[in-house]
């Protein structure tokens, strides 16, 4: 987890894509190269960790014990693809996206996917990608040539609702980025699957 010196807060990051954690991670070790320090990162591996879950450790502080025996409070954050963000800024005019913490959600009005029981409803879903969206918009139009009115709504306000059991947002499904059970195996297959996430201890790294 990175170190907030001026806060004395460790912060910790999932991803929404595995490309963004890699990206990230090389990074950090090129960054600790660079400062004479690799060996931060060199037994850093990826893990995967249900969304549910990354997201309940957004929402509050937990203390942890890093080296040393020092005892910080640590918080998390979701991290989305870049490009997910460009297309989320001309879609919401209040700049939300321009800063950190915030996750779009693309989805269209009156746009459904099939129940996943015979009786059951129909579901509401969001994506991460508004390209998935249009994709999958576009199999269920193949004769419409027009373009839908595409919005987006912010993941954690969108959690914190289902949290409060919104009736709006009963049959809501979140559709995971495509490429997301390759990703899940090729993090096993990289040794992921060994690594178990820690929810009492973290290893500390100096940030800003």
């Amino acid at each position: 987890m990175i170190l907030k010196s001026q806060s004395r807060e460790a912060i910790g990051y999932f991803f929404i894509t595995l490309a963004g954690a890699r990206d990230v991670l090389a990074d950090a070790k090129k960054a600790a190269a660079e400062g004479n320090y690799p060996e931060v990162w060199e037994d850093a591996r990826i893990t995967t960790v249900p969304l549910d879950l990354a997201m309940q450790l957004t929402l509050r502080t937990k203390p942890r014990m890093g080296q040393k025996d020092v005892s910080l409070d640590s918080i998390c954050d979701v991290i989305p693809s870049a490009d997910a963000l460009d297309d989320a800024l001309p879609l919401d005019g209040t700049g939300m996206y321009a800063s950190k913490g915030r996750v779009p959600l693309f989805y269209i009005d009156g746009m459904e996917l099939p129940p996943t029981s015979d009786n059951g409803p129909k579901r509401m879903p969001v994506f991460f990608s508004k390209k998935q969206l249009l994709k999958e918009w576009s199999k269920q139009n193949p004769n419409n040539s027009g373009l839908p009115v595409v919005k987006v709504r912010d993941l954690y306000d969108t959690y914190k609702q289902l949290l409060r059991e919104d009736p709006s947002l009963s049959n809501l499904v979140v559709v995971p980025v495509e490429g997301t059970a390759d990703a899940i195996r090729q993090v096993k297959a990289e040794g992921g699957a060994d690594v178990k996430y820690s929810f009492d201890s973290m290893i500390m790294v100096g940030g800003k």
